[in-house]
């Protein structure tokens, strides 16, 4: 049977699948709920190839397929987001990342390490852990980013593991 001898609603479930996921984790520790003991680069995040995850070249085979998952691939590469573990992850994936696979990176997540359970846990506290990690992710992504707008967007709170690590979530959108 012929993929286009099927409906065109099954079509699309395929396409789908075949888009990508929304959620892409380059660093395997991210999916777990373990903490990543990541120290130093090239520990954590080894298979940054989003490449694997955002190529869509077996669309191109016929311009039907293409025509019927166009808005897929645009809705995918809307919503899809790149979690990372922490601040030497993000460095990493920007590290490995192939120039060919820059356009895929438009937005990450990242848990930034702000201190220990014993610091301040007030308005203030939150206040100077925003503003820190604005200029942390903006200074880190300076040398790779290329001329690409960076906007820093920090949760509005801080969150303390069982070890008493405060780690704040940071969104980053790239232009």
């Amino acid at each position: 049977m012929s993929l286009l001898a099927l409906p065109a609603e099954i079509r699309l479930q395929i396409w789908s699948y075949i888009v990508g996921p929304a959620m892409v984790y380059p660093c395997e520790c991210a999916t777990k709920t373990k903490l990543c003991q990541a120290h130093r680069l090239d520990s954590c995040c080894q298979n940054a190839s989003t490449y694997k995850h955002c190529d869509n070249r077996i669309l191109r085979a016929n311009r039907l397929f293409f025509s019927e998952a166009q808005p897929l691939v645009q809705q995918a590469e809307k919503n899809r987001i790149f979690i990372l573990c922490n601040n030497l992850c993000l460095d990493n994936f920007f590290k490995s990342l192939n120039h060919r696979d820059w356009k895929w990176a438009k937005h990450l997540r990242v848990n930034l390490f702000v201190g220990w359970g014993n610091d301040n846990q007030d308005e203030w506290f939150l206040c100077q852990s925003n503003r820190w990690a604005k200029r942390y992710v903006t200074g880190a992504l300076e040398k790779y980013v290329q001329g690409r707008e960076i906007v820093v967007l920090p949760a509005d709170e801080v969150k303390q593991d069982g070890d008493g690590r405060m780690t704040l979530r940071v969104d980053i959108h790239l232009s």
